[in-house]
């Protein structure tokens, strides 16, 4: 077994080695535009230099952001974007002490004496940021980009390429502060790599090119996890190791997508592994998948482990080995040549090749690479000539190709394995653009109370967050319904009440009609191993006490009966594998007057746009999306000037509105005059005033004030390499 006790140096043994695969692959294949930063930055390094050395003897910050400004956009600076010279804009615009912003740029600009003063640098220009409304995570590019003015052999720019390549390399991506993701950054440049300018190119080449790497430290990496899987030690030793495994997964899917759909002749989505095997296990294998849409598990999967890798068809339709064995007897009726059946981790089908996760009828047909065979395999033509080969079996176990998914991929069958929920989990946290730590934390909050309500202004995702995370962990639609409430709403349309009806004789007669919740109720019931959800949509807007009755006790005391309403004689009680999930509109009704007996019962979960897991929704898509970034901070500077007007978050626009592929300034004017105008003329009623300062004109003119050149910041604030 691998030596725990010397595991820092291990990991940075792996992290040496995997940077190291990469400045290999660089060099044998170098970008052709190299020395990007010395040709572009360096004639124009003392100007930026004295402008710093100007500010620190005139204190004048207003000058200090004009020049600045001026000298960043007259030549290829990388310094001219949101991350850079905006932020100077903003501080100068937002500031109320202009001596503090001057004292802090003054000192934080200023080239270090070590790294210990680089960190407490970066956190301090951080600290200042983060009440001006202004990213913290900008600290690092601003400092370290004039730093490097000063010597770029020593101090590396924390360009928005580097910053990406480092979690990918490294597996850290959590962080106590922004000086402590420079240090991560600085050792990677100057220790791990050695040549700064060097390690800037290749982060820019792997973000540019997007190189499909293999090396034997994957394996190493497995092996470490393997080898300990089953001891007592502390599962976090291994966090980093999973995070990085689970990051090149995400690379490789991402980069080979499209040319692998192509060589499949079909739509296929693509699925990284959980960083955990379970709650507490962090994962020692790697493999991705590119699945076809509407099934469990058939894909293309690369897997690999301590001894090699495979690379073929996953046939995974259900978690039977009684269904895997049929669909292998499918495959060997249809043989490709050089392709055998290799058995998962606990399958008792195929070849051992050593994995050791997996479900009990996990299989890959595909070939095998050991280990010995990394240094002369190109591995995205292998994984696309396995896609090509296997499109035909694929075709035969998943159905035709078809351009689209007609099934959401969540809507899984009743026997999906337990250990698949953390994967369901972590893909929804990914297409949420939320951190998978929040969904175990909702989840958490639901197996404490049995009940949460999403609470927010309108747009902030509620309702289809909760519509997602009911279909991840409730299979069968039928147990996870949707109920919306209405002013109008009773306790006989939620719960249940008399109706009339007439017989065939046309007499008039009432019976007893149960409603959504007493249905609901019922299966859940019936089946008390299954989990059921109900989503009340709007729930504030009916009168709560009055829909609800007797049920508010049952919310808090599950499994106690209780006479209800129309059946006295039959106590009734809700059972424990009922949730429920609420949405509220803060714009319709603020959280302070709801019935406190019922915010008692329920948890209160907030989705605001500038707060919370919330605050970077809209930023985060527009990146996945490669999207205008500049769309982000206009909304967000619009949401903290209602914060100011309103008094509070509850009123403020939400990401949802502006999540529309092609943005841009006609489309974003479209959006606010029929979506968002109407929202402000109605808070800010009988107020034309007001009303006139939130048009798009005014708040575009507002926003163009701080930004400076829209046209001209719309690229990322990284160097082109290519």
């Amino acid at each position: 077994m691998q030596d725990l006790t010397n595991l820092p140096d291990l990991e940075l043994n792996f992290i040496r080695r995997w940077h190291t695969a990469h400045i290999r692959e660089f060099e044998n294949s170098p970008p052709t535009d190299l020395g990007w930063r010395a040709r572009n930055i360096g004639p124009h390094a003392q100007t930026g230099r004295r402008l710093l050395d100007t500010l620190k003897i005139d204190r004048d910050l207003s000058a200090f952001q004009a020049d600045s400004d001026r000298w960043s956009r007259s030549f290829a600076s990388g310094f001219a974007g949101f991350a850079g010279q905006m932020t100077i804009n903003q501080i100068n615009k937002r500031t109320t002490d202009p001596e503090e912003a001057v004292r802090v740029l003054s000192d934080s600009l200023t080239t270090p004496t070590d790294l210990e003063d680089a960190r407490n640098k970066i956190n301090s220009l951080a600290e200042f940021l983060e009440p001006l409304k202004v990213p913290a995570a900008r600290a690092p590019f601003v400092a370290s980009y004039f730093w490097a003015l000063d010597n770029p052999d020593i101090w590396p720019v924390a360009w928005t390429m580097s910053i990406r390549y480092l979690p990918y390399v490294t597996g850290r991506n959590d962080f106590d502060d922004e000086g402590a993701k420079y240090a991560d950054l600085y050792r990677l440049a100057k220790d791990i790599d050695g040549d700064i300018l060097r390690f800037e190119e290749i982060a820019a080449w792997w973000f540019n090119e997007q190189p499909v790497v293999i090396d034997t430290v994957l394996c190493d990496r497995a092996l470490l996890r393997e080898e300990n899987q089953l001891g007592s030690e502390d599962p976090e030793l291994y966090r980093e190791n999973a995070q990085m495994l689970v990051a090149v997964a995400d690379h490789i899917g991402k980069a080979l997508s499209t040319d692998v759909a192509s060589a499949a002749g079909r739509v296929l989505e693509i699925k990284k592994p959980s960083v955990k095997w379970t709650r507490t296990r962090y994962r020692g294998d790697m493999w991705v998948d590119w699945r076809v849409p509407g099934t469990y598990g058939l894909a293309l999967r690369v897997w690999i482990n301590r001894r090699g890798m495979s690379i073929g068809l996953r046939p995974y339709l259900h978690s039977e080995a009684g269904a895997t064995q049929g669909m292998v007897e499918i495959i060997e009726h249809n043989p490709v040549a050089g392709y055998d059946v290799i058995a998962g981790g606990r399958s008792q089908i195929g070849t051992d090749k050593g994995y050791v996760g997996g479900g009990s009828g996990e299989v890959i047909y595909g070939r095998w690479f050991d280990r010995s065979e990394f240094d002369t395999l190109d591995l995205a033509a292998e994984v696309l000539k396995t896609a090509a080969d296997v499109a035909p079996l694929m075709a035969m176990l998943g159905g035709a190709p078809e351009p689209a998914c007609s099934e959401s991929p969540t809507d899984r069958d009743d026997d999906t394995p337990p250990e698949a929920e953390a994967d369901l989990l972590d893909d929804l946290a990914e297409e949420l653009l939320v951190d998978r730590e929040f969904l175990d934390e909702i989840i958490e909050l639901l197996e404490d109370k049995g009940q949460v309500i999403f609470y927010g202004p309108p747009g902030t995702g509620k309702t289809y967050f909760a519509r997602k995370l009911a279909e991840a962990l409730v299979a069968d639609p039928g147990n996870r319904p949707i109920v919306q409430f209405h002013p109008s709403t009773t306790y006989e349309d939620f719960f249940e009440g008399y109706r009339p009806a007439t017989n065939d004789e046309g007499q008039l007669s009432y019976h007893l009609k149960p409603g959504p919740l007493a249905q609901l109720a019922e299966r859940a019931h019936r089946s008390p191993e299954e989990r059921h959800i109900m989503i009340i949509d709007e729930i504030n807007r009916a009168n709560l006490p009055k829909v609800l009755g007797e049920l508010l006790f049952l919310l808090e005391y599950r499994g106690t009966p209780v006479s209800t309403l129309y059946r006295p004689d039959e106590p009734f009680a809700l059972p424990e594998n009922l949730w429920f999930i609420g949405t509220m509109n803060t714009a319709d009704r603020s959280i302070a007057l709801i019935d406190a007996a019922l915010r008692r019962r329920f948890h209160f979960v907030p989705f605001f746009p500038n707060l919370g897991h919330m605050s970077k929704m809209l930023d985060r898509w527009l990146e996945r999306e490669e999207e205008k970034p500049w769309v982000g901070e206009l909304v967000r500077q619009v949401n903290e000037e209602l914060e100011l007007e309103l008094g509070g978050p509850h009123l403020q626009l939400g990401a949802s509105h502006f999540m529309k592929p092609g943005i841009d300034k006609p489309s974003l004017r479209r959006i606010w005059k029929y979506n968002i105008e109407p929202f402000i003329e109605d808070q800010f009623f009988g107020d034309p005033e007001r009303i006139e300062k939130f048009r798009f004109q005014a708040v575009w003119e507002r926003f163009e004030d701080v930004a400076g050149d829209i046209t001209g910041i719309d690229g990322p604030d990284s160097p082109p390499v290519d």
